[in-house]
């Protein structure tokens, strides 16, 4: 081989060199790159409506809705007063009335917001929905909340904006104590396209769009029912204080009048209080009486009946420890609470001891909703609490801030209940998590006893940053071990965190992860590689340098020899005049 040779091909060599070495070099920082750094995601209609006590004209408190299985609390509207009797949902919307202040109120369903409010002046008592419009009562005076004085005015509101249609106000020959009593306790009944006002000795029936009188109804109906109830064409109330009857509602014909079920007539002046309802199922009617020997004309309706819808006859009589004031009817039982502060469950049609009962630490006044398997309802003790229908298990309980007097309604899968602390509750599921994104970044090579700072953010679907959150930092040395919880750290309000590690041996490949796994979003992971050295590494492009001038001193040693070697085997030359 001469010099010549040997030169091209250490050329040839050296310049594959300054291909192949640099573009290894770049192929290996690519992955080194993309193993640093990851990324991974992961993942004004009311469809139930309640519009009216005891959620249908039967007064059963049942509803086909979904119902809350926890206690999670969605949002509270303070209401700066007592509420009266129970919210009515309908539109998107939650209405409810106070009983001293005279306010009505009208919130978003889902998330609380106030979208308007009335002052009446005078107790709301009951709230009622239909057709876009909310019918309640006021006064022209301010309640006393000594004498208990009731408002003189019936209101039909327009449901979207709190706007009076119209006003009635109630005859002074028909109120319960002239300038002093004016409506009694109860709410107003849509139906068939007539809205029924219950004043002294029965019923004025209205025109709902105008509040033009159609009918004045008196004779003793309805004198202590809070509100009537419907069933196929006929209206069931109180009949002179004492008896349930049942009356065709378009020609006031009375078809029964049942025996007495109070032991005595009720001083309806001083006890414009009852609560008495008739909830219907059927061919039974259930009924809470036995109203004697309350105190001071109060009401002592410690007793459960069963009548028979089409005769009027009665079945069998329940005895409960306290008073009950009202009757759900569902999955062929019936459920109330009592002032004796337990909460029963009996079979519909046979009188016998009940299914069960749930013991309180305080009176039950308030009207109960059931649905989806569950009863809900408030005690004095300040909770409200749901019940598995099935053995009367509790399911959940909550804790309000006063006792809970008012009553439950259930719409949409969520549970609305008011207390006298003021506040009106909405129960339901939490809404629907979001996806989340965590990113996780880290050097990819130090030196043993250097630091690694792990940093990245938590982000939901729209790129918004997740503050408050708690995201757990793990290691592994890849791909030997399995992972290890290192430590859990807090994001920042702009989602973002970071944490500084010192890695415990040398040598090895550590893989480094995020994960973030919280109620309010969907989990989300993501990892980092890092390479722990022996010591501080060499740059590349010196490695490359040092490795080039070895070999161009390589070859051009080879050179020197080749052509050393060259001339000592050509030896001197003679010259042709030393010839003979």
């Amino acid at each position: 081989m001469n010099c010549r040779s040997v030169s091209t091909v250490f050329l040839v060599f050296v310049l594959a060199l300054t291909i192949v070495v640099p573009a290894f070099g770049s192929a290996f920082g690519q992955g080194a790159e993309a193993m640093q750094t990851t990324q991974a995601t992961q993942s004004g209609e009311t469809t139930y409506p309640w519009t009216m006590t005891g959620h249908n004209y039967q007064r059963t408190f049942y509803t086909d809705s979904p119902a809350p299985n926890t206690s999670n609390l969605l949002w509270k509207a303070n209401m700066n007063d007592t509420p009266a009797f129970g919210p009515i949902i309908a539109e998107g919307k939650v209405f409810q009335g106070t009983l001293n202040t005279g306010d009505i109120f009208a919130w978003d369903e889902n998330n609380g917001e106030l979208l308007w409010t009335r002052h009446l002046n005078n107790t709301v008592q009951g709230v009622t929905y239909f057709k876009g419009k909310v019918y309640c009562s006021g006064g022209t005076l301010p309640h006393d909340p000594d004498t208990q004085d009731t408002g003189d005015l019936w209101l039909c509101l327009n449901a979207t904006t709190g706007e009076t249609i119209w006003t009635y106000h109630i005859p002074e020959r028909l109120m319960l104590k002239p300038g002093q009593v004016g409506a009694v306790i109860s709410d107003v009944t849509v139906y068939e396209n007539r809205a029924y006002v219950r004043v002294k000795d029965g019923y004025v029936i209205l025109n709902p769009d105008t509040g033009e009188v159609i009918l004045e109804w008196l004779d003793g109906y309805g004198d202590f029912s809070r509100c009537p109830s419907f069933y196929e064409g006929d209206i069931f109330g109180i009949y002179n204080y004492t008896q349930v009857y049942r009356a065709d509602t378009q020609t006031q014909e009375i078809k029964w009048i049942s025996p007495p079920v109070f032991a005595s007539p009720i001083d309806a002046v001083n006890d414009i209080w009852g609560f008495m309802l008739v909830s219907l199922s059927g061919d039974q009617a259930y009924v809470p009486a036995d109203l004697a020997g309350g105190q001071s004309g109060r009401s002592n309706q410690n007793s459960v009946y069963l009548l028979n819808a089409r005769t009027g006859n009665i079945s069998w009589k329940f005895v409960a420890g306290g008073q009950v004031n009202s009757i759900a009817v569902a999955y062929n039982r019936i459920f109330f609470g009592s002032t004796d502060g337990y909460f029963y469950c009996l079979d519909k049609f046979v009188e016998y001891t009940p299914y069960w009962k749930f013991k309180t630490d305080g009176a039950i006044l308030e009207d109960a909703a059931v649905a989806d398997g569950k009863v809900y309802f408030g005690s004095f003790d300040s909770y409200v609490y749901c019940l598995n229908i099935t053995n009367g298990d509790l399911v959940w309980k909550y804790k309000t801030e006063g006792p809970v007097t008012g009553n439950a309604a259930i719409a949409d899968g969520k549970l609305y209940i008011s207390s006298n602390d003021k506040h009106l509750y909405c129960f339901g599921p939490p809404p629907p998590r979001q996806g989340s994104n965590i990113s996780l970044s880290s050097p990819s090579r130090i030196t043993i006893g250097e630091s690694v700072l792990i940093s990245g953010k938590l982000t939901d679907q729209a790129g918004v940053g997740i503050g408050g959150a708690n995201v757990t930092l793990k290691f592994r040395v890849f791909p030997m071990t399995e992972w290890t919880d290192l430590i859990i750290v807090t994001t920042a309000n702009d989602g973002s965190y970071t944490y500084t590690w010192t890695p415990p041996y040398e040598g090895y490949y550590y893989e480094i992860s995020g994960v973030y796994t919280g109620d309010a979003y969907e989990p989300s992971y993501a990892e980092s590689t890092v390479k722990v050295a022996a010591s501080p590494e060499i740059p590349q492009y010196l490695i490359f340098a040092s490795i080039t001038g070895a070999i161009a001193s390589i070859a051009a040693a080879i050179c020197i020899i080749a052509f050393w070697y060259r001339s000592t085997r050509k030896g001197p030359q003679k010259s042709g005049g030393d010839r003979n």
